[in-house]
Formats: structure tokens, C-alpha cells, sequence
């Protein structure tokens, strides 16, 4: 399991209705990522609820094999894969994605996200930094 530390910011806290707003959470790893590895945010999402409208993972590369095989899921603690149920990491330092899971264009009320190491990677970095960037829409 990779040793994580992270920070999180999050703007537009109280959530004014339709407003979009950003929210990063940025993460240190200090050893190769393995599957079940799971990064936790608190709070990240304005309260009262909001609808994700688009989200993306930039940093490090966290697999750094010419064919990268590090997969993941982005969700919470009530439905794990419920933004994104499995991403490949690319071959660049930036991973976009399109949310699949069953929460997109939900409205939801849990504040917390998590990102869930699905397959491990072909040659893991050993270290690096990364940020999960997420553009939503207050409700």
C-alpha cells in the first residue's frame, strides 16, 4: 500500500444554487500504487448538495510503462464507483475522463469522494504528486 498524504481545496463551501465551482484535491505518494489503494476527500463537495459536471486526474505519472495498465474508480463511501466505475491511465501527465457510474447527473449530498486503485500499475513511480480536479454545479 502506497504512503498518502493530501490536501484538499475546495471553493464555494456553502454551496449557492446553480453557481459552478472547482474543487482540487491534491495527493503525495511516496511508493508504487497497488490495487485497493484508496485516496479519501472529506468534505470536497459544497454543502447541500451538488451535480458533477466534469472531473480529471493531472500530476505524476503514476504508471510509468509506454503501455500503462494503472486503472482506477472515483466514487464515495455510499456507492465506491459511482462517478467513474474504471479509468486507464494515459500515457501523458494528464488523464481526463467521462463519468460512467450510476451518481453522474445525480444529485448528491455526500460531501466525500475516493479514488480506488482498480489494476496495478505495469512499472509503478515509485513517487509523485497528483490532483483530482473536479468542475460541479451547486443544487
Amino acid at each position: 500500500m502506497a504512503a498518502i498524504t493530501g490536501t484538499v481545496t475546495a471553493v464555494g463551501k456553502n454551496g449557492e444554487k446553480g453557481m459552478l465551482y472547482f474543487a482540487r484535491g491534491v495527493f503525495t505518494f511516496s511508493a508504487a500504487l497497488v490495487t485497493t489503494d484508496t485516496y479519501n476527500i472529506s468534505n470536497l463537495l459544497p454543502r447541500g448538495g451538488a451535480r458533477i459536471v466534469a472531473g480529471r486526474i493531472v500530476g505524476s505519472k503514476m504508471d510509468t510503462n509506454a503501455t500503462p495498465q494503472l486503472a482506477f474508480r472515483i466514487g464515495n463511501s455510499d456507492d465506491d464507483d459511482g462517478y467513474l466505475t474504471q479509468q486507464t491511465q494515459g500515457t501523458g501527465t494528464q488523464t481526463g475522463f467521462s463519468f460512467d457510474g450510476a451518481l453522474v447527473n445525480q444529485v448528491v449530498t455526500n460531501r466525500n469522494l475516493s479514488m480506488t486503485v482498480n489494476t496495478n500499475p505495469a512499472t509503478g513511480a515509485t513517487s509523485g504528486t497528483f490532483n483530482i480536479e473536479l468542475l460541479l454545479e451547486a443544487v
